[in-house]
Formats: structure tokens, C-alpha cells, sequence
């Protein structure tokens, strides 16, 4: 529980699970999904499903809005936004790490970096779509996708 908010994680690997889960959402008491990692999701075949398909199978077939952590899952048949993450950020940090070692530092005297610059994004048409505002302080902050 964070706060008044209740969180329930859910870490789903077969799409039939996924697909279930989603269309569930409300019936099961859901305001709203956050679509974190789903790039790992495996059909019945066990075969990879296309991330951004089952991004866009999620947006058409949610009853609650979805949100995201990631800026690349956000567009106008994606996540509708949220404070996301930048994997060009990630990856910066993921370099000079690399730099270190490579540099003879050893791993394990190279405390964990951690990524805090997140950011405002959200699709004005996603929001739309749920008839959501966010409050004018965020607002300000926020990158648009279109």
C-alpha cells in the first residue's frame, strides 16, 4: 500500500495470461494498469510476441487506463504516459560503468548507479480517451506525444 493507493504486481510471461489479466481489469477492482516490462511475453506456440502488437492489443482492449514507465512505450496506441524513464539515460550510465571496469576498476567496487532523472509524458490523445486532466503543476512539466 503507498499511501491510499493499493498496488498489486503482476509479472505475466504468456500473452493468454496477459490478455486475461487486462480484460479482467475493472471486474477485478482496477482504476488503472501500469504496463512496466513486456517485451518477454510468449504465445501459446512459446514464440516472442511483438511488443509493440501486444502494447497496442492492450490500449484497444483495456477497460482502465494503462500507464507506463518507459518514454518509448508512450504514444497514441501505447501506454497513455506517466513519469517515465529514459533508456538513453540508462544507457549513459550503463557506458561510464562499462568505462571503469574496462579501466581496470573491479565491478564489485563500483557502488550501483541509479537513474532519477524521470520525466512527465503522456499522449493528449490517450488522455483524452479517458477523459483524464492532470493537474496543472504536472502539466507544466509534461512532454507531449502526439
Amino acid at each position: 500500500m503507498l499511501s491510499d493507493v493499493e498496488v498489486e504486481i503482476l509479472q505475466l510471461n504468456q500473452l493468454s495470461e496477459w490478455q486475461k489479466q487486462v480484460i479482467a481489469a475493472k471486474d477485478n477492482g482496477f482504476s488503472a494498469i501500469v504496463v512496466a516490462l513486456y517485451h518477454a511475453v510468449r504465445d501459446d506456440k512459446d514464440q516472442s510476441v511483438d511488443a509493440e502488437e501486444l502494447l497496442g492489443w492492450v490500449s484497444a482492449n483495456t477497460p482502465v487506463p494503462n500507464f507506463g514507465f518507459w518514454g518509448f512505450s508512450v504514444y497514441n496506441n501505447g501506454n497513455i504516459g506517466g513519469y517515465v524513464l529514459d533508456g538513453y539515460q540508462h544507457g549513459k550510465i550503463a557506458a561510464k560503468m562499462a568505462s571503469r571496469i574496462l579501466a581496470g576498476e573491479k565491478p564489485e567496487n563500483i557502488f550501483p548507479v541509479t537513474d532519477d532523472l524521470g520525466q512527465f509524458m503522456f499522449s493528449r490523445k490517450g488522455l483524452s480517451k479517458w477523459h483524464l486532466t492532470l493537474p496543472k503543476e504536472i502539466e507544466k512539466q509534461t512532454t507531449w506525444v502526439e
